[in-house]
């Protein structure tokens, strides 16, 4: 019997480390529809989903130098 995958929730924190990017960037990004959008956790807290966060870097990279 497998286990079931557990979604790794990221805050805004780590979303900065592994993108590279301030806060105000990532805001400006997802404003613009370029980023993944946060799930609200609770009220007033904001996490990224990890897989969200991969599927981005993956498609940013595949397409890196193609423009």
């Amino acid at each position: 019997m497998s286990q079931p995958t557990v979604e790794r929730l990221l805050p805004i924190a780590q979303v900065r480390e592994i993108t590279g990017a301030g806060t105000s960037t990532i805001y400006r990004w997802m404003s613009q529809d370029r980023f993944p959008r946060p799930i609200s956790v609770t009220p007033g807290t904001r996490r990224w989903r990890e897989s969200d966060l991969i599927a981005w870097q993956q498609a940013k990279f595949s397409t890196a130098g193609t423009s």
